[in-house]
């Protein structure tokens, strides 16, 4: 048995919200919203946008959708040891997301505009068991920590994402030491709105 219960920050004194929901979310047919995909696959649009990242991520656009709520959707596929990141492509904005039992969760807002997203690991590593952490420091400062969890030494190679665009920095390989970590100072790449106003 699943149930399910709406909330929200704003009061409602519609009748038929309960219908409207169902019809916008895809639980009476198709959802009121459209999702191209670049990369990855729709596993369901009931409620909740869920998506296959197979271990690296999704791309997709969503136009603009009158939607009575956030749009949920979840990421399947993801790596625990790895960072996960929801990056705005068209305006080169992200924000970091939490991963359980290897799915990534994050809203949407489609009232607010169309979407163009990437969804999954900024970075990857050519070995699953690295644990892989990508913080962002200053407006061009990044700084990547590589762990080795194992007893014994690891050779790695280490690759940003082709939708993570955020980076002046193409991969290198890493000999990771047992137990031990390696930090790297990444530099960013200036954004768009950053060269709009050096112009200006």
């Amino acid at each position: 048995m699943r149930f399910f219960a709406v909330g929200g920050s704003s009061e409602t004194v519609d009748p038929d919200v309960g219908v409207t929901m169902r019809a916008a979310m895809g639980l009476s047919g198709a959802p009121a919203y459209t999702v191209t995909m670049e990369k990855g696959t729709i596993l369901d649009q009931r409620l909740l946008l869920t998506l296959n990242g197979a271990g690296e991520g999704v791309a997709c656009r969503i136009p603009h959708a009158e939607l009575p709520m956030a749009l949920p959707v979840v990421v399947e596929g993801m790596n625990p040891n790895w960072s996960v990141f929801l990056v705005d492509r068209a305006r080169e904005r992200w924000r970091p997301l939490g991963v359980y039992q290897d799915k990534a969760y994050a809203t949407i807002d489609t009232l607010a505009c169309d979407w163009l997203l990437f969804i999954g690991h900024p970075i990857t590593a050519s070995d699953l068991k690295v644990v892989l952490n990508l913080a962002q420091v200053g407006a061009r400062e990044w700084v990547l920590e590589a762990h080795n969890p194992t007893d014994r030494d690891l050779t790695v190679t280490i690759t940003p994402s082709h939708y993570f665009t955020l980076l002046d920095w193409e991969g290198e390989t890493l000999t990771l030491p047992a137990g031990a970590s390696t930090v790297r100072a990444l530099a960013g790449k200036a954004t768009n709105l950053e060269k709009e106003t050096s112009h200006a």
